[in-house]
């Protein structure tokens, strides 16, 4: 619902406007109860936008910026990016009511890569801006390129985008161990029993198609699955953590968070 009013609001319309058209469809609760809904995703919304503009990201800026890479094996990563970046710093952004999670940092970073990768001359930067994990401003990031000259920053780059290339192939030939959010833990060394199978559930552990692939893993069970030959090179000897610090180094090694 938070996601449709920002969309809304981003398209020209008021959050009136927005609430006549839920009401239409039945989608407020009535009463009392939708004015606390409206209230609530109100705030999250206006937290949202006004960050936004703080870091001058324009929602109706429509920049499309053509993506181009060929890589050393001679496959072509080819896209067109949604410019939203209002000033000499240019790039995309995504504003949305959830939060700023690996799925999205790592989205992300892809966007960032590629443009650079492509045009490694131009400054350029990626954002999210998510909902307020507290009373407060939005939850915020924002990535810039890891390199000291543009040919370094190209070179970094396709590297990155060579991994996560590599990533995708491996994941269709069979069932890979990366996960939304337990291998951005697992990289920082912060992963836990909870961060697999939480107590209120919605954790990787749950979902169903790790399940069919892993079956019904216990946290230290999953961590236990030893790296194969074939796996990426690496010092962790299970395969979660193996991939997870694969992909993640891939990432840090060419984007760095910028304040």
């Amino acid at each position: 619902m938070a996601d449709r009013l920002l969309v809304a609001r981003f398209s020209g319309h008021s959050t009136a406007e927005w609430e006549r058209h839920e009401r239409a469809l039945g989608t407020l609760p009535p009463g009392a109860l939708g004015e606390a809904v409206l209230t609530e995703v109100e705030h999250a919304i206006d937290g949202v936008i006004a960050t936004a503009q703080l870091l001058n990201v324009d929602p109706a800026l429509d920049d499309r910026l053509a993506v181009e890479v060929a890589l050393a094996d001679g496959t072509r990563v080819m896209d067109t990016i949604v410019g939203r970046c209002a000033d000499l710093s240019p790039g995309p952004a995504l504003l949305t009511c959830s939060r700023v999670d690996p799925k999205r940092r790592l989205a992300a970073w892809l966007d960032l890569v590629a443009l650079v990768a492509t045009e490694p001359t131009t400054n350029w930067r990626s954002i999210v801006v998510g909902k307020p994990e507290k009373e407060g401003a939005a939850n915020t990031l924002q990535l810039a390129a890891r390199g000291e000259t543009p040919a370094d920053r190209r070179r970094l780059a396709i590297d990155a985008l060579e991994v996560a290339v590599d990533c995708y192939r491996r994941g269709m030939r069979e069932p890979i161990p990366l996960f939304a959010t337990l291998s951005f833990k697992l990289h920082n060394e912060t992963a836990g029993p909870n961060d697999w199978l939480p107590f209120r559930g919605h954790g990787d552990g749950h979902d169903e198609a790790n399940r069919l692939a892993l079956g019904d893993l216990q946290y230290t069970e999953l961590c236990a699955l030893a790296s194969r030959d074939d796996d990426p090179a690496g010092s962790a000897p299970g395969r979660a953590a193996r991939f997870a610090d694969y992909l993640w180094d891939a990432v840090a090694a060419s984007a760095e968070e910028i304040s």
